[in-house]
Order: structure tokens, then C-alpha cells, then sequence
């Protein structure tokens, strides 16, 4: 099933899969779609899936106004209690790869009374965002993010000189140039960071939450992952205890393919 749920200029598409008692809300990563989560679904028959495009993916949109103001905390809680309301449970389950991760943290921070679990795959937000505040929220940062959105050559043209020295691997040139690669993804990737650019979890308050209420918290990394290698994981555990298990698999940061989710799922089940 598809929905579509509004809160003034923005909208969020839903897509629904199975019908089983437990729910648990999906957050994709950059430059994927909450439709790439359906193969969960045969893994996971206790539970009906709610995968939520985020925001310039799929039919998700929001205004130029709101990419520039930025979507704050506020509205960040209204638009999800409306989600909540559309799929009414007592708590939910709730899943973020990548960028997906970040949001999905900082949705437990803000509503951590709502949710049972965490399960969190390469999940952003683990690790310093002194580059991202800077081109997001600084005036100078932000000019010289919106010049490389119009013309990128140069900053990869600088990626492939900090390659030749050794400065920058292989994997994050490619990395690179695919997010710059094409007007439309250049777009995406502008408006994408803009609006979530306050959507960012204080990882000491979110780690005091889960050790309050007991949360479980799953974490998956891809053992060749260099965006978001397993070492971010097992540093987000310490403190935690029995609440946080890192999985490692055998893959790169791309977790979201049959296989992958086929074995979290096995991994995730009670």
C-alpha cells in the first residue's frame, strides 16, 4: 500500500508491506527508496513494514522554502506523530540505513517513548559533522557548498589529487564523483543535506535514553564499508552494555540488496 501524508508544503510518501502485529518504521539512505525494503518483508512475517521515502526521493517533496529554512525539531516530531497515527501502535520497531540512520536516531531521541528497538544499518550520525554543519549552516560554507553544486569539477579534480598522495582511497573518489555525477543528483544531494541539516541526534543524550528504558539497539556495518566503517559501531556500544550488538557482513556501505537484508533479518529476529 502507498500513502501520502502533509504537513504544510512537505509531503511524505509511505509505502506498506505484510500485515503482521508488530511494526516497525524504515528509513532508507541517500539516493535510495523505501520500495528497495519490500524483499524484508518475506524475512519478517511478524511485522507489517512502513517505509518512508525521505525527503527528494521517490514522491517525498518539500518546498525551496522549507530546504532553505531547514526542517526543525518541531516539525521533524509533527510529521512522524502523523505517520505514527496513520499505523497506530503501542510502540514501533524502528530501522535507518545510512542517512536513514540519522534520522532514525534522532526520532528515538525525540520520541524514544514510542519505540521498542533500534536497528541501525551503517547509520550517519555516528561520527564528527564539523564539514557538514559548516556547508549547511555556516554563511560562507554554504556559498561554497552551492558553487561545487554548480560546478563540480574542481572539488574532484582536488579528489583526485588527494588520491594520488594517498590522502583519499579509491572508494571515496567513486563516492565522489557518483554524488556529483549529474545536475539531478547534485540537486538531490543540495537539497537533501539542507533540509535535514538540524536533524542531527546528541549521541550522549541518545545513548542515556536507551540505557533509561532498557532499548535494544542492533548495529550492521559492511566489513569493507569506508564511509561508515564497523569501528564507529563498536565506539557507539561503549557504555552500552548487552543493549548494543555490532554485526559485521561481509559487504561495502551498500547494505540494502536481497542477500544483505535476508541475513539482518535472520540476525534481528527474537
Amino acid at each position: 500500500m502507498r500513502i501520502e501524508i502533509q504537513l504544510e508544503d512537505k509531503t511524505l510518501e509511505i509505502f506498506t508491506y505484510g500485515n503482521g502485529q508488530k511494526k516497525m518504521i524504515i528509513f532508507h539512505g541517500f539516493d535510495n527508496e523505501a520500495t528497495e525494503f519490500e524483499p524484508l518483508s518475506n524475512e519478517l512475517p511478524d511485522y507489517t513494514l512502513i517505509s518512508v521515502n525521505l525527503f527528494f526521493h521517490g514522491s517525498s517533496k518539500a518546498s525551496m522554502k522549507s530546504v532553505e529554512a531547514g526542517l526543525d525539531v518541531e516539525q521533524f516530531k509533527d510529521i512522524h506523530k502523523m505517520l505514527m497515527d496513520k499505523f497506530p501502535a503501542e510502540k514501533y520497531d524502528v530501522m535507518g540505513f545510512s542517512l536513514g540512520g540519522r534520522v532514525a536516531l534522532t526520532l528515538y531521541q525525540f520520541m524514544s517513548e514510542r519505540i521498542d528497538r533500534l536497528i541501525l544499518l551503517a547509520p550517519d550520525g555516528l561520527k564528527p559533522t564539523t564539514m557538514y554543519r559548516f556547508v549547511t549552516r555556516n554563511y560562507f560554507g554554504k556559498k561554497l557548498f552551492e558553487r561545487v553544486i554548480k560546478d563540480p569539477h574542481r572539488l574532484i579534480a582536488f579528489g583526485n589529487g588527494l588520491k594520488k598522495i594517498k590522502l583519499l582511497d579509491e572508494k571515496k573518489i567513486r563516492f565522489l564523483k557518483y554524488s556529483l555525477e549529474n545536475q539531478l543528483r547534485r540537486d538531490k544531494v543540495y537539497n537533501g543535506w539542507m533540509i535535514y541539516r538540524y536533524i542531527i541526534p546528541d549521541l550522549s543524550e541518545v545513548k542515556k535514553i536507551i540505557i533509561a528504558n532498557n532499548t535494544k539497539v542492533d548495529l550492521f556495518f559492511g566489513k569493507h564499508d569506508v564511509l561508515m566503517p564497523p569501528s564507529l559501531g563498536q565506539k557507539f556500544k561503549s557504555g552500552l552494555g548487552k543493549n548494543c550488538t555490532v554485526h559485521v557482513l561481509p559487504t561495502g556501505h551498500q547494505l540494502i540488496s536481497e542477500k544483505n537484508l535476508a541475513a539482518i533479518a535472520e540476525l534481528i529476529k527474537y
